[in-house]
C-alpha cells in the first residue's frame, strides 16, 4: 500500500511539472538563452567574436568566425535586441569554386536529411534551389510541436573576384515566435 501511494504521489509531481521547451541546436548549442550566454558557448568551441563586423550589422545580429561541420565559416547569430534572446543561427561557408560549392551543397543537404527526421520543402529563389527543414518533436501531432526550421541554399558574390556561398540557417520555432511578438508590440 505504501508503495502504491508513493507511486501515485511521484505520477502526480512528474504530471504537474512543465515538460522543458525543446530548442533547435546550431553547433550542439541550443537556439535559446541570451546573446551573452551564446556567445560564451561558441567560444568554448573556438569560435571567435568578429566585434568590427558586429558593428556595422543592425541590432540584434552578431557576428563571429569559426569552423562550421569542418568547414571555415562566417557565423551569424540573431537575438532580440529587447530580451537579447537568441532565436536564430547562420553558418555562411564560401568557395572559390562553383563546383565545390555545388558539391558542398549536396553532401550538407544529404547529412541533414539524415540526421533530421523532418518534413522537406523546395523552392526556387533567384535561380537557385532553398531546401527547407521543419524539425518536429518525435510523434508530433501539431504546430505546438514544431521545434524549428533549418534552410540551406546558395548565393554568388562577387565585388573583385568571384565567391560562391553556401548558407545552413536555423531558426529556433518558439524563440523566433517570441521575437516577432516583440516586435509586433512597436506597430
Amino acid at each position: 500500500m505504501k508503495k502504491s501511494i508513493i507511486l501515485l504521489i511521484i505520477s502526480l509531481v512528474a504530471l504537474c511539472i512543465p515538460m522543458q521547451a525543446q530548442h533547435l541546436k546550431f553547433m550542439d548549442i541550443p537556439l535559446t538563452g541570451t546573446i551573452t550566454q551564446f556567445q560564451n558557448k561558441l567560444a568554448a568551441k573556438g569560435v571567435k567574436y568578429d566585434k568590427s563586423l558586429s558593428q556595422e550589422l543592425p541590432a540584434g545580429t552578431r557576428a563571429f568566425k569559426g569552423t562550421f561541420a569542418g568547414e571555415k565559416a562566417d557565423i551569424y547569430i540573431y537575438y532580440d535586441p529587447t530580451t537579447k534572446i537568441v532565436h536564430r543561427a547562420k553558418a555562411v561557408i564560401t568557395y572559390s569554386l562553383e563546383s565545390t560549392r555545388e558539391s558542398k551543397y549536396e553532401e550538407f543537404k544529404f547529412m541533414l536529411s539524415s540526421k533530421y527526421n523532418a518534413f522537406e520543402q523546395s523552392e526556387y529563389e533567384d535561380g537557385h534551389e532553398v531546401n527547407n527543414y521543419v524539425i518536429a518533436k518525435d510523434g508530433a501531432t501539431s504546430i505546438d510541436d514544431i521545434i524549428g526550421y533549418i534552410s540551406i541554399y546558395v548565393t554568388d558574390y562577387s565585388l573583385i573576384y568571384d565567391n560562391y556561398l553556401l548558407h545552413i540557417e536555423y531558426a529556433d520555432h518558439q524563440n523566433s515566435k517570441k521575437s516577432e511578438e516583440s516586435k509586433m508590440k512597436d506597430l
